[in-house]
């Protein structure tokens, strides 16, 4: 009993078969009602007849043939599993079938193809990476634009694992944003800062790190009348503050615990700061008077 509408329509893909055997009454299958189908007649059938069709009678003689013999359909034929070998990203698999990863399955339990097997799982995790990136940026409202282009060639597994990555990027974006620290509004007068303060940075949806050497842009921000921009240096554990245009550094930050904790300096002036929202191209704009402030107690 089938409970799985995909399954269904995946046995209902059709595959080359050649009967091996005069079959009566079957001259339907090839638009002769009246006639019996020959030996030798090849016909493209649902992979559901097909493989009941391929049956051998158990209690026939050994040597008596199967009606039918099945052939690999065209969706995994050996020009598709090159393409695949050479670049698995490269190949619109719905353009083969819909069901691309289902009917290969099958054949691997119809036909001893491991060399098959070897390619649908390379396929399939390489492809898998590709599939969570797009989730990730596709907008909070659903797919659109190139993510939509990307999804025209994705087969129905690959959709529904779209569909399940594309709904927990949402899912976890809104638990953080109820349990993101609180925000505390400081209007600092320069010099003056407590040093003594575990600044935590917020770390951006993208997995981007606020020390993370891929980041070459700078932080900006504005502090009172002053310009500030935040420079990461060293072997990215460290974050020095200066003014912009200017020579004068206010402080270094520097990453504990893995980059859970900042312990910050205090030359006398600006320090840490944690930044909001999710770094953009070209540079990332911050308020250098909101900042996210972990009590030493709880850090």
């Amino acid at each position: 009993m089938y409970y799985d509408i995909d399954a269904i329509l995946m046995d209902a893909e059709k595959v080359p078969c050649k009967f091996e055997i005069d079959l009566a009454d079957l001259g339907y299958l090839d638009n002769s009602p009246s006639h019996a189908l020959k030996a030798g007649s090849q016909l493209q059938l649902p992979l559901w007849l097909a493989e009941m069709l391929a049956l051998k009678d158990q209690s026939a003689p050994e040597d008596t043939k199967s009606p039918v013999t099945l052939n690999l359909p065209s969706t995994v034929s050996g020009q598709v599993v090159s393409a695949l070998k050479a670049d698995p990203r490269a190949v619109p698999l719905r353009d083969q079938s819909a069901h691309f990863y289902g009917v290969g399955i099958r054949m691997l339990e119809l036909f001893d193809e491991r060399d098959l097997g070897t390619v649908l799982r390379k396929t399939y995790v390489t492809r898998a990476a590709d599939i969570a990136l797009h989730a990730r940026k596709a907008g909070d409202d659903g797919v659109g634009g190139s993510s939509g282009e990307f999804l025209r060639g994705l087969d129905e597994w690959e959709r529904s694992l779209f569909r399940k990555a594309h709904e927990g990027t949402k899912a976890s974006k809104e638990w953080t944003s109820r349990h993101t620290p609180t925000k505390i509004t400081m209007y600092i007068q320069l010099p003056t800062l407590v040093a003594a303060l575990h600044i935590i940075p917020i770390v951006p949806a993208a997995g981007f790190h606020l020390f993370d050497r891929r980041m070459t842009w700078n932080y900006e921000g504005q502090c009172g009348s002053r310009s500030l921009t935040l420079y990461p240096v060293s072997n990215g554990n460290k974050l020095e503050v200066w003014e912009s245009g200017g020579s004068k550094m206010y402080g270094k930050c520097y990453r504990q615990d893995g980059g859970k904790k900042l312990t910050c300096d205090d030359n006398g002036g600006l320090a840490c700061r944690g930044i909001e929202g999710e770094p953009k191209q070209g540079s990332c704009k911050i308020s250098v008077t909101d900042v996210w402030v972990c009590p030493v107690s709880l850090c």
